[in-house]
């Protein structure tokens, strides 16, 4: 199930959903994964949206 569509993973693209944008709480969350996952150490491709 892909209820925003691939394209994001299929361009590595990283970015909050539209819910995680409308809260700032849970945007601080988002932020805190992007910290603590790092991802980027994994995937170096990866373009990472913050806000």
């Amino acid at each position: 199930m892909a209820p925003y569509g691939i394209l994001d993973a299929v361009t590595l693209q990283l970015k909050p959903t539209p819910v995680f944008r409308s809260s700032k709480e849970l945007m601080n969350i988002y932020k805190k994964r992007l910290e603590t996952k790092n991802w980027k150490s994994t995937w170096p491709g990866l373009t990472v949206e913050i806000g």
